[in-house]
Parts: C-alpha cells; structure tokens; sequence
C-alpha cells in the first residue's frame, strides 16, 4: 500500500504535467484527493499489520480476493486493491 520509488515518481510526473493544464482551484481538489487515498492506504496498512499475523496480504489477496477485500470490508469499513 506503500508506493515505490517509481510510483512516487510517476505520480509527481503526472502531476507536473496535468499542473499547467489545470487552474490553481481545480488543481486543490486532485491533491486532496491523492492525499485522502494516501491516508486511507497507510491506515489500512497499519490495520492489516496488525491482523494478519506474520502473512502477507499478497498471499491472502491471491487465495480469495473477494472474500479478502470482504473481510478488510467489513472490519475495516472500505477496502483498497
């Protein structure tokens, strides 16, 4: 849930280039909503450190992802891929 280097240079990429397209206003409301999708990441990686035991929720994921993201789901009370 955490992003790699490379992702965290895409996304500045990304935002680099959508920033001049985009007024100042508008521009607020994509940051914000990276930075609430950042927030509910760490927290719901903090929570599955803590229930999963020493497993990996790549190995959980790959077993049953339905029934995994059901699970974060309802404990959790939303889930990411």
């Amino acid at each position: 849930m955490v992003l790699s280097n490379e992702q965290q240079t895409k996304m500045w990429a990304m935002l680099n280039q959508t920033r001049g397209q985009i007024g100042l206003t508008a521009y607020k409301d994509y940051i914000f909503g990276i930075l609430f999708y950042k927030y509910l990441s760490e927290k719901a990686t903090r929570w599955l450190e803590s229930v999963l035991r020493g497993e990996t929720w790549e190995n959980i994921y790959a077993q049953d992802s339905a029934k995994a993201l059901d699970y974060m789901k309802k404990n959790l009370g939303y889930s990411t891929k």
